[in-house]
């Protein structure tokens, strides 16, 4: 996390073409200089209070590499304040020396220095360069720190950090006057959990006659996921598919067996050091007289919803190694994922026959689905009486063409000529998968903004399909747009609004918005709660219509907290149910842009839950939806189990899917959603879901469970499953995180990887 930007051009200046720039650089080498006295003046290098040729070289001397400036110079040779020297700077200082225009004060940001963004660490240190001996301000909600630069301008603050959770900072300077510059933002990711590691192809009774197998499995970490997962087996590093990072999977290199027990570890971490161990053990037995044999077709990689270009094959052996000819192989997908068939022409099923011939062996063709990852795709081959059942894994990878699905940063305010308080967020994927290193053009539309000082910029994805992107408000309020798109692809574009207002330090700084229930009832009486910079403000309560206002609040970051209304009691006693972050504009009647939609519906029944059997949940006029939860399969949210003497009451309640808290992260309508109340449980083993076929989908769809994560108010994809029969029916989930009560819907609508239907 870096901000190395200063601030854009104040003046245009015309560019200089090379042969002009030559010529007026023989004209300054043979002229006396004009001087221009003052201190930290933009161009003046050397500090002797005139801006002449040997400043000229100066910069030129850093361009070409031969001898850099000192950090604490940069601002002074940024003439152009993009955030980077080029020549531009160069013809501008050449401009500026001839013409004899006056040079401006420079307005010194700092800068940080490059850290990872992420840390399982208590204390996170921001490190930077600043004006000598000047002061560094680091404002948070709930709190302000304070430090000063040493003579050389360097300077550290170590803030506390909130646990598992993204949050965010802002970063202010002063220079020689002690006049502060603009907040600079910076964002945080603490995280001190462990990755989910989930291992999906054991053979049964974790025993095999193979010589080696190959582990296949779910690796996900909600928090950190997207900036890299590891797995290693035994040792040996795995092929890892990120996904979205909380839904990534992974494929181990064979891993040979001995005669017996086998002790197999499996070891996963995130980019932030936290690991997560899990040990196995499997036993290899000798084969029999009758054994079926792997041949080939394993450990295989395709395009999502494309045939693999090798048949599976197997062999089955009896007596003194003679084939068996005749004999029913049955090819069984696992997962609800992918299909197979004698041949690629044939109607693909979930599971096929193919007898062996006269060398024993038996083949079947295999399709993968719409999912990409590695070693997500399994496969089963066994015959009745005969020793042995074979597990083949496959890979897939994504689809293009890439789409854009906004994430954060759009409908933001923000003080004119400073940073957007939070970046531009997009996530690019093929409609399921996201897409890594696909290029995303930004340009600015209106209002005299820029992107990482610059009017167009060009960024690829990450590995997780994410791209990301500052934004620094132009001089004029009012609207400002940046468009997203994905170069030759149509529909593939974003246009984010932003909102610049001028601070009016004279006025009173105000914050207001509506609270709703999923179904758009006003929530009335709930308690509100803002904390700014550490200051408590409130409670207030909401009003019939769901409204609700805070006066007189200082400016800055901060957090709005949520509490229902209850009898007998301080509701603000408990933790709340929603806690929001908010950046509050100084003098501005600040407004949350959408309503605030909480889990707050009182259920028409519930069901009671006492741990020591299991429960189904439907919705009703919705026939063969379910959610299972099964005995001791979840705690209170305060960490106890429910027991006959002291049940939970558990209630089920569909949603309109356009009334979700945020959109779906897919850009498509969910085919379902519902609310899981208590919204605070916490699942100690996933629940089983099973829908029916609501709109006519064929058996070759996949779909996708989603559960919203209050703190970072977002939807996380955590788990995903194939469709069974015709029609379809989802159930078996492959879960690549924790589930979640509370918000929830499913995503469904892609097949064979690519977009079939629309859900609006």
């Amino acid at each position: 996390m870096t901000a190395t930007m200063v601030n854009p051009p104040r003046n245009a200046f015309r560019r200089l073409s090379r042969q002009s720039f030559q010529l007026l650089l023989f004209v300054l080498l043979v002229t006396l200089p004009v001087t221009r006295t003052a201190a930290a003046k933009l161009g003046d290098l050397d500090n002797d209070g005139i801006a002449t040729i040997h400043d000229v070289v100066a910069i030129l001397d850093h361009i070409n590499g031969r001898n850099l400036l000192d950090q604490s110079r940069h601002a002074l040779a940024d003439l152009n304040r993009d955030g980077i020297i080029t020549l531009d700077d160069v013809n501008q200082l050449a401009l500026l020396i001839v013409v004899g225009s006056p040079l401006e004060n420079v307005i010194f940001n700092p800068r940080l220095l490059a850290q990872e963004p992420y840390t399982n660490q208590d204390f996170y240190p921001f490190r930077g360069i600043a004006v000598p001996n000047s002061r560094i301000q680091i404002h948070h909600a709930y709190g302000l720190a304070e430090t000063r630069a040493d003579r050389k301008g360097n300077f550290t603050v170590e803030m506390p950090l909130l646990p598992n959770r993204a949050q965010s900072f802002f970063l202010t300077g002063f220079d020689e006057t002690d006049t502060p510059t603009g907040l600079i933002p910076l964002h945080v990711l603490q995280d001190k959990e462990g990755p989910i590691v989930r291992i999906t192809s054991l053979p049964e009774a974790k025993s095999t006659v193979e010589e080696t197998i190959s582990l296949a499995g779910a690796v996900g970490d909600a928090l950190s996921g997207q900036f890299g997962l590891n797995v290693r087996v035994n040792g040996i590093a795995a092929s890892v598919y990120f996904g979205e990072g909380i839904n990534g999977s992974f494929l181990s290199e064979p891993v040979a067996l001995e005669p017996g027990p086998n002790q197999i570890k499996i070891e996963a971490s995130d980019a932030v050091g936290n690991d997560t161990v899990l040990e196995l053990s499997i036993t290899r037995q000798l084969p029999k007289a009758f054994r079926l044999i792997k041949i080939s077709g394993d450990r295989q990689t395709g395009d999502c919803g494309q045939w693999l270009d090798e048949p599976v094959a197997v062999q089955i052996l009896g007596p003194n190694q003679r084939p068996i000819v005749g004999k029913p192989v049955r090819f069984q997908v696992l997962g609800n994922r992918g299909a197979v068939a004698s041949a690629p022409t044939d109607q693909a099923q979930r599971s096929a026959v193919s007898l062996t011939d006269a060398e024993g062996y038996a083949r079947m063709h295999w399709r993968l689905s719409a999912l990409a990852g590695e070693g997500n795709y399994l496969l089963r081959a066994s015959s009745r009486d005969i020793d042995g059942t074979m597990l083949f894994a496959a890979s897939a990878r994504p689809l293009g063409p890439g789409q854009l699905h906004h994430v954060g940063g759009n409908n933001q305010k923000g003080e004119t000529w400073t940073f957007a308080p939070h970046p531009l967020r997009l996530w690019v994927s093929d409609g399921v998968n996201p897409l890594s290193r696909q290029q995303v053009h930004f340009r600015v539309l209106t209002g005299g903004g820029n992107i990482q000082g610059q009017n167009f910029l060009v960024l690829r994805s990450d590995a997780a399909g994410f791209v990301e992107t500052s934004f620094f408000f132009g001089t004029d309020a009012g609207r400002q747009q940046v468009q997203a798109s994905i170069p030759d692809q149509e529909n593939a574009e974003f246009v984010f609004s932003l909102y610049g207002v001028d601070p009016e330090p004279d006025r009173q700084t105000t914050l207001a918005g509506v609270a709703f229930s999923p179904f758009y009832e006003p929530i009335e009486k709930a308690y509100v709660e803002a904390i700014v910079e550490g200051v408590r403000y409130g409670p207030v309560r909401t009003e019939a219509t769901g409204y609700f206002q805070f006066s007189d609040l200082r400016p800055g970051p901060g957090v709005l907290q949520f509490w229902p209304f209850q009898q007998g009691g301080r509701a603000v006693d408990s933790p709340p149910i929603v806690t929001r972050e908010l950046f509050l504009i100084e003098g501005e009647d600040n407004r949350l842009e959408d309503p605030l939609i909480l889990p707050l519906t009182a259920p028409p029944t519930t069901v009671p839950y006492n741990s020591l059997s299991p429960v189904s949940l439907t919705l009703p006029g919705v026939a063969g939806f379910q959610i299972t939860i099964g005995a001791g399969a979840v705690l209170r949210g305060d960490g106890t189990s429910p027991t006959a003497e002291s049940p939970l009451d558990l209630s089920l309640i569909q949603i309109p899917v356009q009334n979700l808290p945020v959109p779906a992260p897919t850009g498509r309508r969910p085919l379902i959603a519902w609310l899981l109340q208590p919204a605070d449980l916490q699942f100690l083993a996933p629940p089983r879901i099973q829908i029916p076929d609501l709109q006519g989908l064929s058996n070759d769809f996949v779909a996708g469970v989603f559960g919203f994560d209050p703190n970072g108010y977002r939807f996380d994809h955590l788990a995903s499953t194939g469709a069974e029969d015709e029609p379809a029916r989802f159930r078996n989930w492959t879960y690549f995180a924790p589930p979640r009560a509370g918000f929830g819907f499913i995503d469904t609508g892609q097949r064979n990887g690519r977009a079939a239907v629309t859900l609006e």
